[in-house]
């Protein structure tokens, strides 16, 4: 392998040993073998580290923590270790699927030369058992030019879902520590958006990550309950404090509003689910201080006062017994696959998480 690869695929991870040897795995199955694979374990408790050596390839290159350093900065660490010419960056419990996904973002590099590439999206159900959703409501790619308006290249950011880890694809151009934000919400969205800014950048409609449902935990929600930082808080200053002008900092606010609003149907219920009414209040309170807008809107109390109301075996039932689609996309693997590449598409999943 040359000592600057064309791809350093960047997986940070802590305590998914299983899950972590199917994401190597479906990068060694790619039909492109110019990569390295940057694991960064984040001091995990069980055999990581076993399961990385078992594949026994130059191209996996280990690190590990002593101790755990959180995500946002293994992230960091990881990125800043990369030596290709370009990042991917992936979830330790996603794949990707398709063998021929890295040729295919090579030859997209090479024509349209952009900074950034967004590679599509689809998860399982609930259950894990089945690929259902799409998570970029798009049925084309799309391809952002040069010197874009700042809030064109934020907009494009949004709607492809770039907040999501697995999938994102940039230029390893003069990227320093001091670019990153302390965010879990999109840490490297700076270098992104420098690299999207000044070479252009493209959604990659028909190659896909499969994002795996990992299971959730009241911690996961803990942030939420910090009034003066919610989870989003990082994230949204930073754009509209560095990256967008006066005059665009107005529409994406009140776009950003109108996103809380309608995430409030999957975040208030789940909240609930994994906490209880007084996190719920404070939650209210928390979002009233950043927009009083959003907790007087009529859909947002709705399912405020709806979540308090409800048991929690009630929402438990619900979630794991009727199927909702995640509120980020409103389409469904059958719109754009046939029944024939809907197969396809799980026996190939199937073929790399199979031992």
């Amino acid at each position: 392998m040359k000592d600057k690869p064309f791809f350093s695929i960047v997986i940070p991870t802590c305590n998914r040993a299983n899950l972590l040897h199917n994401a190597i795995k479906s990068y060694l199955f790619q039909d492109f073998t110019d990569f390295e694979i940057v694991i960064f374990d984040n001091n995990s408790q069980d055999n990581t580290k076993e399961i990385v050596n078992s594949f026994n390839d130059r191209r996996i290159k280990y690190f590990n923590n002593k101790i755990n350093i959180g995500f946002i900065k293994n992230c960091q660490r990881a990125i800043l270790k990369a030596k290709g010419k370009y990042i991917i960056t992936h979830g330790d419990d996603d794949v990707i699927l398709f063998h021929n996904s890295l040729s295919v973002l090579r030859s997209i590099i090479l024509i349209k030369k952009v900074g950034f590439i967004r590679i599509n999206v689809l998860s399982k159900d609930r259950s894990n058992k089945q690929i259902r959703h799409v998570w970029v409501n798009k049925k084309n790619n799309i391809y952002i030019k040069p010197n874009s308006t700042s809030l064109n290249i934020i907009n494009f950011f949004e709607i492809t879902n770039s907040v999501f880890i697995s999938g994102l694809v940039f230029k390893n151009q003069d990227i320093e520590k001091k670019e990153f934000i302390n965010s879990e919400i999109f840490s490297w969205i700076n270098i992104i958006f420098r690299l999207t800014k000044k070479y252009g950048a493209y959604f990659l409609f028909n190659s896909f990550i499969v994002a795996n449902w990992s299971g959730f935990n009241a911690n996961n929600f803990n942030n939420l309950f910090d009034i003066e930082d919610l989870y989003f808080n990082t994230y949204y200053k930073n754009i509209v404090n560095n990256l967008l002008s006066n005059k665009e900092k107005i529409k994406f606010k009140l776009f950003y509003s109108n996103k809380i609003i309608q995430q409030s149907i999957f975040a208030l219920p789940s909240l609930k689910y994994y906490t209880n009414n007084s996190n719920l209040i404070r939650f209210k309170e928390a979002l009233n201080k950043f927009d009083n807008k959003i907790t007087s809107n009529t859909f947002f109390l709705f399912f405020f006062y709806l979540s308090i109301l409800l048991p929690k075996w009630l929402i438990g039932f619900i979630r794991n017994n009727i199927h909702y689609v995640r509120k980020d996309t409103d389409l469904m693997i059958e719109d754009i696959a046939t029944p024939i590449e809907i197969k396809r598409i799980n026996r190939i999943y199937q073929q790399i998480i199979s031992n």
